[in-house]
């Protein structure tokens, strides 16, 4: 700014005054050189993962290789509420796993994710269940950081990007059984067959055991952009 007339610089990655919502908060990966939960319920176990201090510490996951598993129970499981909210940053559109629970049967999976083309979904189970919004208008397969979220109260599912509601469905029949969770992947309920490896960078990452409301999710939104929003490591 300027400062008797002389510019001084600043950075530009002040965090907003909006905290992250805490309550039933679950599981919250920051990522600063490993997959620990801050909540320390579920640390992850990571398999070539390259964790970077870039942006307070974010997860590189190859497109390929990289995995991270969550036990069981670290995303809410049964008919209940439950809601992701998390940073990503990529350019690929290909088909690929954002976060997935469950197994393979009807009612009994929940599964986040990047659609192929410029499509960000969300499954519940096969078939109609399957719920994609196109969001190329937001520039999310950009390379540059946004936040996306999905939130579900036991009726609806609602999916975000960078704090803002694009789309809902209605969704009444999920019923997921408690098993492990994978982050930037997909794989049976033991951990078998992977696949759909996601190829780009993940930031933090928080598991709610509630529907976040449009505001919650906004609030984290706000509360965590100064990592992201501004250059490579949060500055210009």
């Amino acid at each position: 700014k300027l400062l008797n007339g002389i510019w001084i610089p600043q950075a530009f990655n002040t965090a907003s005054t909006d905290t992250l919502v805490t309550d039933n908060l679950n599981v919250n990966l920051q990522f600063v050189g490993n997959a620990n939960d801050e909540e320390d319920n579920y640390d992850g176990t990571p398999t070539s993962v390259n964790f970077l201090s870039n942006n307070y510490g974010i997860a590189d996951f190859n497109g390929s290789s990289s995995k991270l598993e969550l036990g069981a129970g670290a995303l809410a499981s049964g008919t209940g509420a439950k809601s992701i909210t998390m940073w990503i940053a990529t350019t690929t559109t290909a088909y690929s796993s954002l976060v997935k629970t469950g197994n393979g049967s009807a009612n009994q999976y929940w599964f986040f994710r990047v659609n192929s083309g410029t499509t960000l979904g969300i499954s519940g189970f096969l078939g109609s269940g399957d719920f994609d919004v196109n969001v190329s208008h937001t520039g999310l397969f950009n390379g540059s950081w946004h936040q996306v979220a999905v939130t579900y109260n036991g009726t609806t599912q609602e999916l975000f990007v960078d704090g803002q509601s694009v789309g809902t469905k209605t969704m009444s029949s999920l019923n997921i059984p408690s098993q492990k969770v994978f982050i930037g992947y997909q794989a049976n309920s033991n951990g078998s067959s992977p696949s759909s490896y996601f190829d780009g960078q993940i930031g933090e990452v928080q598991f709610y055991n509630d529907q976040l409301t449009k505001e919650e999710v906004l609030q984290n939104y706000n509360a965590t952009k100064h990592k992201y929003a501004y250059g490579i490591n949060g500055f210009w």
